[in-house]
């Protein structure tokens, strides 16, 4: 629904006219006229309160951390559950599937290594796992493993909110 409705802010602003000058060369300030009502439109479509509320589980034991991800997510909108083991994240699991989950490698007793096939039994979730590793092996294993997306802490949310938003698209139906 929420790509949907994306889809359908970009079609509404595509039947304006001003694209069709961008594409043959139109003017500059017709490009970006219609750069800035694209913009404009679907703006209201990236906005809490749009009609679709992804769920997303943060999966970590760094407290604090899940604390400030959890504050901005709910702040962008999204439905936020967190578990600080691999436990609890499991039996999180077997009721209901988030629509994205974010991973941390480093936790005591299962890790996020041995944590992303079993998350992959269970549903079909986006993972994005979050690690303060920085070595292009473990990332080229965890997207092996099932991975959708790998960032490094220290996190930019800015890069953590443009991941979702991106793998949100990707999916057109929840799985329960």
């Amino acid at each position: 629904m929420h790509c949907r409705a994306y889809a359908e802010g970009f079609r509404n602003v595509s039947r304006r006219g001003s694209k069709d000058s961008c594409k043959n060369g139109g003017s500059t300030g017709g490009c970006a006229v219609y750069a800035l009502r694209l913009s404009l439109d679907l703006s209201q479509f990236l906005k809490p309160g749009a009609g679709f509320v992804s769920r997303i589980l943060i999966i970590d034991d760094e407290e604090s951390l899940c604390e400030v991800l959890q504050t901005f997510l709910e702040k962008e909108g999204h439905s936020v559950e967190v578990m600080t083991s691999a436990h609890g994240a499991l039996g999180c699991l077997r009721q209901a599937c988030p629509d994205v989950i974010l991973l941390d490698i480093r936790m005591p007793g299962t890790n996020g290594l041995e944590l992303l096939p079993q998350i992959k039994a269970l549903c079909s979730s986006h993972v994005v796992v979050i690690t303060a590793l920085n070595d292009y092996r473990i990332a080229d294993l965890l997207y092996e493993l099932g991975a959708d997306g790998y960032l490094t802490k220290p996190l930019h949310l800015s890069d953590l909110s443009r991941t979702i938003r991106s793998l949100l698209c990707k999916r057109p139906s929840r799985s329960v």
